[in-house]
C-alpha cells in the first residue's frame, strides 16, 4: 500500500495497475491472512462494470472461478483458505 492509503483504495489500484481493469469494492471478505507479523492479506468483493478481459503481464496464470470449479494448477495458501469465505460472501451479496 502507498503511504496514507486504504486497502480499499490500494486494491483498486492494483487491479488497474496489474490487470489494466478498473473496478470498485463491493465489500471487504471477513478473512484476513496473516504474512508475518507486520503484513496482512486482506480480501475484497470487487465488481467490474463488464466481463473483464485480463492480460497478465506480470503473472504466471489468472483464472475465474465459479464454487463448482476444478481449482486451476497450484493455489496460494491464502487463497485456499480464503474461498469458502469468499463464496459465503458472495451468497449473501446474490
Amino acid at each position: 500500500m502507498e503511504p496514507d492509503e486504504l486497502p480499499e483504495q490500494a486494491i483498486v489500484r492494483e487491479f488497474h495497475e496489474e490487470f489494466l481493469v478498473e473496478v470498485r469494492v463491493l465489500r471487504k471478505v471477513d478473512f484476513t491472512y496473516a504474512l508475518s507479523a507486520e503484513r496482512e492479506l486482506h480480501f475484497f468483493l470487487l465488481s467490474a462494470e463488464h466481463d473483464p478481459q485480463v492480460t497478465h503481464h506480470s503473472h504466471d496464470q489468472i483464472a475465474w472461478i465459479r464454487e463448482q470449479s476444478t481449482l486451476p494448477g497450484e493455489v496460494l495458501p491464502a487463497d485456499l483458505m480464503a474461498l469458502p469465505v469468499i463464496w459465503q460472501a458472495l451468497a449473501d451479496v446474490v
